[in-house]
């Protein structure tokens, strides 16, 4: 009978204390499908301030590329300017509008961009 190896208590925070410890520090950002009164589908770009909680509107299109999800991305590095220096890590989603490319790149150092974890259902 095979069993599964035994895990064991990672020794630093959980996901939630670290969450709540880096909030400030991290901006979510993901797209969204809308369709219009002509039944026209846009795509919405949104940014989310963890720790705030504020909304940014990064853009609509019809047609959304990763050059152009960097574009808002580096729109919104600018309208944050004197607060950017505080933004550490940029959750994105798995979109093929969010290349490799897709972190804001004007300024060094530039957050660590990290992918949001798949969820699959069993």
């Amino acid at each position: 009978m095979l069993r599964a190896p035994i895990r064991r208590r990672r020794t630093g925070p959980s996901r939630r204390q670290f969450l709540h410890a880096q909030a400030a520090g991290i901006v979510a950002v993901d797209s969204l499908h809308a369709d219009t009164v002509l039944m026209k589908g846009l795509y919405v770009l949104v940014f989310i301030e963890h720790g705030t909680r504020r909304m940014h509107l990064g853009g609509v299109t019809a047609n959304p590329t990763g050059e152009w999800t960097v574009q808002q991305a580096r729109n919104l590095a600018t309208s944050l300017s004197e607060r950017s220096g505080d933004i550490k890590f940029l959750l994105r989603g798995r979109g093929s509008n969010f290349t490799p490319r897709s972190t804001p790149s004007s300024r060094p150092p530039a957050p660590g961009s990290c992918a949001a974890p798949s969820r699959h259902r069993a």
